[in-house]
């Protein structure tokens, strides 16, 4: 009876830091989610207004400027949505065992050839093509479907593109351990102390009054997502001023 106790006490407890890590990031998410949907709006909505307001005056250049604004602020509201959506998938399927263990069922074929493309695909995005170092080993299937890996590593390579500046160098490397898989993907940015490391369950974006990047920070929580629900780990290693460097551990098909 007494071992049952335990046992009981000890899920209790358990339950209630659950709890209380939900709670901490419901907070949060609704007190970041409003900033970062007005920020965009007011992007498109300011500069569509000028465009309908003083067309026939406008050059050409400067209409094109104005659109520029607007798709690029179109494009920021829309990845944030996405990730939004895409974070409630992953809490969805990760309490639900029937449908974890089917999403589990999914694999990408030719996954070192999948990386290096979205690697050189987020490069070219974000104008550093020439700070991408790519050193992949061969993987033939990885247990992970296409979209889901694809999302993981285009995520990791936004935070290393966007918190280091161009011409440092951002270096993905893919190495087989025993029956793992392991990508990593190193920034020489700003980094983070361990603290912050501990709070990116948190949905925070660190350190915003002091850089211009904005973002919920809710990419690498997508990310981290993302490789559990297979059954793989991701971990950061970071020295502020150094630089990070995310490692994801994913499972290999044997099959």
């Amino acid at each position: 009876m007494d071992a049952i106790n335990v046992r009981l006490d000890r899920m209790h407890t358990y339950q209630r830091i659950a709890d209380h890590k939900i709670t901490l990031m419901r907070d949060n998410i609704a007190s970041a989610l409003p900033h970062e949907l007005r920020t965009p709006l007011n992007t498109i909505l300011g500069f569509s207004d000028l465009l309908m307001l003083d067309t026939p005056n406008l050059e050409p250049a400067q209409v094109l400027e104005w659109a520029d604004h607007i798709n690029q602020a179109g494009m920021r509201l829309y990845r944030l949505i996405e990730n939004y959506l895409m974070y409630v998938r992953i809490e969805t399927i990760s309490r639900d065992a029937a449908r974890a263990t089917t999403l589990q069922q999914k694999r990408t074929v030719d996954a070192a050839m999948i990386i290096e493309l979205q690697a050189m695909t987020r490069a070219e995005q974000a104008h550093r093509d020439a700070d991408l170092v790519i050193e992949m080993a061969k993987c033939d299937s990885l247990v992970m479907s296409e979209q889901d890996l694809t999302k993981a590593i285009d995520e990791l390579l936004d935070n290393a593109f966007k918190f280091s500046k161009p011409g440092q160098t951002v270096t993905v490397r893919g190495e087989i351990q025993n029956e793992h898989y392991l990508v990593h993907i190193s920034d020489y940015g700003r980094g983070m102390t361990n603290e912050q490391i501990k709070q990116v369950g948190a949905f925070m974006q660190f350190e915003r009054w002091l850089h211009e990047q904005q973002g919920t920070g809710l990419g690498l929580i997508v990310a981290r997502g993302l490789v559990e629900l297979y059954g793989g780990t991701l971990h950061l290693v970071s020295t502020p001023q150094v630089g990070t460097t995310a490692t994801m551990t994913l499972l290999i098909d044997k099959q």
